[in-house]
């Protein structure tokens, strides 16, 4: 259709709006021209917040003034058929006497996807006999559009057009702020090392190993509680506490190690300084319990070398011996990088590494089969359940074909602690956002048969759970 409309057409689209965005935002990006006169977003009284999305991004990335798109006064009934009949009559024998007023001829595009099916029927029970109405659908399991009356022109079937970035995807769904990382090239490399030699011990990780990882977890934690400490006490002297926007957040572990070079600058009575001298210390970890079996693991990390820049994941590894006989390890971490990365990083780089290399894209631009993007960072809109909007973190993510798939991970500890629950209900409650165009794994750092508790937990909710010795046979099939 000609961009320009020199046929004078009056265009309109009916929608409802539903929990989810995307099949009331789909049908917009599937057509360059013409732009829809007015739209018409029709309702059961719930979900403002949705329009209000898919209003935002038409208004942001597709030109609409805000007056075009109309939150439409009657209600729907979720369940009479007869109720929404009447109305779509009403509203669309409205649109056509206000066409003919002006001498002009009407087409009326009437998106049946979002919304129950007493509200789709009663949309198409309206417009059925109308040959100035058209009928679209978005078809989430085949990723198709169908164009039931041809409105645009071409084959009656389209294959999703998505001009979306990730962000704008999860914007429209109410998830804000939205930021995400590419991870180094020696970082993924390091992580494949990780990864295969855990795969390589079948069944269950050495006990050594786990006392590594398990002294990486403690040093975390330890470093952590005087971060939290200072900025606590930063935040209670600038009385930031209530003030959202003004509240200060300590640095993540990745991205540690510039903010330590800065504050160890500063003058050496400065609490900063202070502080960084205390982090920079709590990089040397001791392993006592079955410290040979960890040898070699620390050994092969410190010679992988540099993971970015200048930084290492291990700078030395030092054997204490008593009386002949190894007692225990002294590693010291070459970074706070090297020691987040050892910390889980590695499963979430492993993922990207492979979704990489299955689908020849890498990074956030859209490359041939959709987008990827590691360490999602976003807020929720509308958060009121305490004074300050909290960050949340999405591990890694994949966009293809407008559907959504999201990686959690867990690389490694008790799978009964309330913090792996929380992952299950966090993936929930994206969930409740996305609905059909949704994929939820969580990618476990162990074997098989070490998650089966974990995984009947998961299953309830819709949740596949992989276990890291099958995830390479997983993603070959995805």
């Amino acid at each position: 259709m000609n961009q320009d409309n020199p046929e004078n057409i009056f265009y309109v689209m009916l929608t409802m709006v539903s929990q989810q965005t995307m099949p009331v935002l789909l049908p917009f990006l599937q057509v360059d021209s013409p732009k829809f006169e007015e739209v018409y977003f029709l309702h059961t009284g719930e979900f403002k917040s949705q329009y209000t999305y898919v209003c935002d991004y038409l208004q942001e990335e597709a030109g609409y003034k805000p007056e075009r798109l109309i939150w439409y006064e009657k209600r729907l009934h979720n369940a009479d058929l007869e109720i929404n009949t009447v109305i779509f009559d009403e509203l669309i024998d409205e649109l056509a006497a206000k066409a003919k007023k002006q001498g002009r001829v009407i087409k009326i595009l009437c998106n049946l996807t979002p919304g129950t099916k007493p509200m789709a029927f009663g949309m198409r029970e309206s417009s059925r006999e109308r040959d100035y109405c058209y009928h679209i659908y978005v078809d989430s399991q085949n990723g198709n559009i169908l164009d039931y009356c041809n409105f645009f022109g071409g084959d009656r079937q389209y294959i999703f057009n998505m001009k979306l970035s990730l962000r704008q995807y999860l914007e429209a769904h109410g998830l804000l702020e939205v930021s995400g990382r590419i991870p180094d090239h020696k970082m993924r490399r390091a992580s494949l090392f990780i990864a295969n030699h855990l795969e390589k011990n079948g069944r269950q990780l050495r006990v050594g190993e786990v006392s590594f990882f398990g002294a990486v977890r403690q040093t975390v934690d330890n470093i952590k509680e005087p971060l939290k400490k200072h900025y606590d006490a930063l935040n209670r002297q600038n009385n930031t506490r209530n003030n959202n926007s003004s509240r200060l957040y300590p640095p993540d572990l990745v991205d540690l190690d510039d903010a330590v070079e800065e504050w160890l600058n500063s003058p050496p009575d400065d609490p900063k300084h202070v502080l960084g001298q205390e982090l920079k210390a709590g990089l040397l970890i001791k392993v006592e319990i079955y410290p040979h079996y960890a040898w070699k693991l620390a050994e092969d990390l410190r010679k992988l070398g540099k993971i970015k820049g200048n930084r290492w994941i291990i700078e030395e590894n030092r054997q204490i011996n008593e009386g002949g006989r190894l007692v225990g390890l002294e590693i010291r971490f070459g970074s706070f990088l090297g020691l987040a990365l050892l910390h889980g990083f590695w499963l979430e780089y492993y993922i990207y590494e492979l979704l990489c290399e299955k689908y020849a894209i890498c990074g956030q631009e859209e490359g041939v089969e959709g987008i990827l993007s590691q360490s999602v960072r976003f807020k929720w809109d509308n958060f009121t359940y305490s004074p300050v909007n909290p960050e949340n973190e999405l591990d890694v993510l994949l966009l293809r074909s407008g559907k959504l798939s999201i990686f959690s991970c867990k690389s490694g500890g008790n799978l009964r602690t309330g913090e792996n629950n929380q992952s299950i209900y966090h993936l929930d409650s994206i969930a409740g956002r996305i609905g059909l165009f949704l994929k939820k794994y969580v990618v476990v750092g162990q074997s098989e048969d070490s998650i089966n508790d974990f995984k009947n937990r998961a299953t309830s909710s819709k949740i596949e759970v992989i276990a890291l010795d099958k995830l390479q046979e997983f993603i070959k099939q995805l």
